[in-house]
């Protein structure tokens, strides 16, 4: 019999003991795509890979996961949230042998909303300003089949109080508020902050845009004097006067507008007139407009609603 040398024996032992195990490799599932994708559901596929036992696969999108293992290459995915975007992720696998991910991305359709609708173009709500404007200028409200909600000496807090009967009721498509010149008058009997004015401004805004109701803002017009009060009425707050709470107001009501994305009206600089009045003949007593004040008004404001209307069924 023929003795193999412990020396060689050795050497042969290292030799077997130093090769590397043959790994065993799969490769990323190619072919992977969505061939079809509804409201609710997607059909996803990818291509077999060789030595693929299975498949381990997610689809993760805001609130909803979903996750599966199994020999399939074709999925359908159902009951998926509408509008949804979500993230397929796949790898093939062969007992603890698995392959990297292949992703793809897609979306549920998202379910297009109905057309709002509503029953007239425009609402204008406010006080004895709003409620002598289609008197003054019949054919301006006549004409684009506008409404009129004005009512005489009301501020802001009591406009506010009648807007879901007074305008979301009547369901209109663009809402106009324009209020604050009785606020700054007081005629509830007290001085009101800017920020109180713009609170309930705010107040009729919240609920038209539940109606999904646009709506524009008018500011504060000009103002000579108070009539209805006595001729040296003032405001009672220390350093303020007509002009300058108007002005304030006018400058809060503004910025707000720009930051939620209302068109804000400019009816105070295109009517005050020297020293901070409301003269002739755009007015006819110092606080309301007569018919040629109403007509810059009318030009002012229409582009501005037509641009809300845009898209509406009227």
């Amino acid at each position: 019999m023929k003795h193999i040398s412990v020396l060689a024996f050795a050497l042969l032992l290292i030799g077997a003991c130093s090769e590397k195990p043959v790994e065993k490799v799969l490769a990323v599932p190619s072919g992977l795509a969505v061939t079809d994708s509804t409201e609710t559901s997607a059909t996803v596929k990818w291509d077999p890979v060789e030595g693929a036992e299975s498949y381990r696969w997610a689809a993760l999108g805001k609130d909803c996961v979903l996750r599966g293992f199994g020999p399939e290459t074709t999925l359908d995915l159902v009951n998926l949230p509408a509008g949804t975007h979500f993230t397929f992720s796949v790898r093939s696998e062969a007992g603890l042998v698995a392959s990297d991910w292949a992703e793809i991305e897609f979306y549920t359709v998202k379910t297009p909303e109905p057309p709002i609708t509503h029953s007239i173009p425009a609402v204008f709500i406010g006080d004895s300003i709003t409620e002598i404007w289609p008197s003054k200028d019949p054919s301006f409200f006549n004409s684009h089949h506008y409404m009129g909600k004005g009512i005489s000496g009301q501020t802001s807090r009591t406009i506010a109080a009648r807007f879901k009967n007074d305008v979301v009721k009547n369901d209109p498509y663009v809402v106009h508020i324009l209020c604050g010149t009785n606020d700054v008058a007081e005629n509830d009997g007290y001085y009101v902050e800017s920020s109180a004015i713009l609170a309930n401004i705010e107040k009729m805004a919240d609920q038209a845009e539940e109606a999904k109701i646009k709506v524009v803002v008018g500011a504060i017009l000009p103002a000579t004097k108070f009539w209805w009060w006595a001729d040296d009425w003032k405001p009672s707050k220390d350093g303020v006067t007509i002009d300058s709470h108007i002005q304030e107001a006018n400058a809060l009501i503004e910025a707000w507008c720009a930051e939620r994305g209302y068109p804000f009206v400019d009816y105070y600089n295109l009517l005050v007139g020297p020293g901070a009045t409301f003269p002739g003949p755009y007015s006819y007593d110092g606080v309301h407009p007569d018919t040629a004040g109403f007509l810059e008004m009318d030009k002012l404001v229409q582009p501005v609603i037509e641009q809300l209307l845009e898209g509406a069924v009227l």
